[in-house]
């Protein structure tokens, strides 16, 4: 995948600036009293066994929580056969660009933000109660390199290729000196539109968290062992898997980060590497990188404006370079 390893490499110079730093990305606080906008990081890993994985469900209210409100693991299994599909409007049509017999629309539409439901995001911790999304999503995306430590320190073992069952085991490999979250579920991924022949799947390490935050059409997911405090002492456990149908599963990569870290030019340099309008081959790759990422961005309805102006700078950069090696 083009800018894939360039925004992988962007995102471990993330994760190094807060490996040594457990007392900032350790816990999200919730709000003060359920109203005020007001955040304390407890560091707990000191008194932690070596194996203890901070999970993003184990938000710590400033007030003391009783051990009889945590909730414990659920194991509930998913009950439907049919993949989820997240349906993507139709875009009004943009004006088209023409170069050497190659149309293009000049911009990508910027869809009406939808704000994600509140309930969404407090039905994965009921903790989270009263938390406005927003500043749900500003605490969030400073616990994105610890979150995306726990993907990277995460292995799916061995499962059947033919029929992907409702979960799945994993096994944590554990970093002491990186501050981790551990994933929450797996997404087996789908293209929308079927294909010739067996469909391709794909696995992705999730945090449901992240996902209801930022996207207002994503479904509704079964509990996971590992959201709980509880959970996340172990060295394996079981995730739930979630088959789900997507526009573009080639960039769902480099979607899944930008929700994770927000950073706009981590994007743009994933999106935009070096060499990416050397040829007219790989400018026709780029945009169909950029446009897969639009689309999923419109199919799980992100709230999140600097994802779309990003997406239509580089998408408007790409289009002058085109006209440039066309004129020439």
């Amino acid at each position: 995948m083009i800018g894939a390893d360039t925004f992988q490499r962007s995102l471990s110079l993330s994760t190094q600036s807060t490996s040594k730093q457990h007392s900032i990305a350790n816990m999200l606080a919730h709000l003060d009293n359920n109203k005020l906008n007001k955040v304390s990081f407890v560091d707990r890993l000191a008194c932690r066994a070596p194996h203890y994985r901070a999970s993003t469900s184990s938000l710590i209210l400033q007030q003391n929580i009783s051990p009889c409100l945590r909730r414990r693991a659920e194991n509930i299994k998913l009950a439907s056969k049919r993949p989820v599909v997240v349906k993507v409007e139709e875009p009004t049509p943009a004006p088209m660009a023409q170069s050497r017999g190659i149309t293009l629309p000049t911009s990508l539409s910027r869809p009406a933000l939808q704000e994600v439901n509140p309930e969404a995001i407090y039905t994965c911790d009921a903790r989270l109660q009263g938390a406005q999304p927003n500043f749900i999503r500003e605490k969030l995306a400073q616990l994105g390199p610890s979150m995306i430590n726990g993907i990277r320190s995460t292995r799916i073992m061995d499962h059947p290729r033919t029929q992907l069952p409702k979960e799945l085991e994993v096994v944590f490999i554990d970093t002491v000196s990186l501050p981790v979250i551990s994933p929450t579920h797996i997404l087996a991924v789908r293209p929308t539109t079927p294909s010739k022949g067996p469909t391709p799947v794909k696995l992705f390490l999730i945090h449901e968290l992240i996902f209801a935050a930022n996207c207002s059409a994503f479904p509704k997911l079964p509990k996971s062992h590992t959201a709980t405090a509880e959970g996340n002492t172990s060295q394996t456990a079981c995730l739930p898997v979630i088959s789900i149908a997507i526009p573009s599963i080639s960039t769902f990569e480099i979607f899944q980060a930008h929700l994770y870290l927000k950073d706009t030019e981590a994007l743009r340099a994933a999106l935009l590497p070096s060499g990416w309008s050397s040829d007219v081959v790989s400018m026709l790759r780029t945009f169909e990188i950029i446009h897969g990422l639009w689309l999923n961005a419109r199919a799980f309805q992100v709230c999140d404006e600097p994802l779309f102006e990003t997406l239509n700078a580089c998408w408007s950069e790409a289009l002058r370079a085109l006209t440039l090696v066309s004129s020439s």
